[in-house]
């Protein structure tokens, strides 16, 4: 292990990288857990931050992977499934994560409308993003990670 101009011990983050394009955001590590480098991340509904995702967690919850080590209410940057962050209005109340878009927004037609997956019903084939910010109720600007 060599130091980082950080101060820290590391061995290589990335072996290899095809896909350049990939995009990378950090996220606030929910209070009471920590996460590892290479762990797989979700978003949690109630405020955004994230936790690591339980054995068998349905593909379409995993946003990304942490690219560092990181502790509760610490900033952890994570690789992230999508490739871009657009700007988007809901359609009703929204909590963080997977999303489907739907018509255009309510209150103004130059964004586009997203609506909750609903996970009781639906095995993620119509998620096309996730959610990055929860909303109270419809036409509320909200952030939409898309891939």
């Amino acid at each position: 292990m060599a130091l980082t101009q950080f101060g820290e011990q590391t061995k290589s983050v990335f072996l290899k990288s095809i896909e350049s394009h990939k995009l990378h955001q950090e996220f606030e590590v929910k209070v009471g857990v920590s996460v590892v480098q290479g762990q797989p991340l979700k978003l949690v509904a109630a405020d955004g931050t994230v936790e690591p995702a339980g054995a068998g967690e349905l593909n379409h919850l995993i946003i990304g992977y942490a690219l560092q080590n990181r502790a509760a209410g610490e900033l952890v940057t994570v690789g992230m499934k999508a490739y871009g962050i657009v700007w988007a209005q809901s359609l009703g109340a929204l909590a963080a994560g997977p999303v489907m878009v739907s018509a255009t927004a309510p209150t103004d037609p130059f964004y586009r409308a997203y609506e909750a997956v609903v996970l009781a019903t639906a095995n993620g084939a119509d998620t096309v993003g996730w959610s990055l910010d929860a909303a109270a109720g419809v036409g509320e600007l909200i952030r939409v990670a898309i891939y």
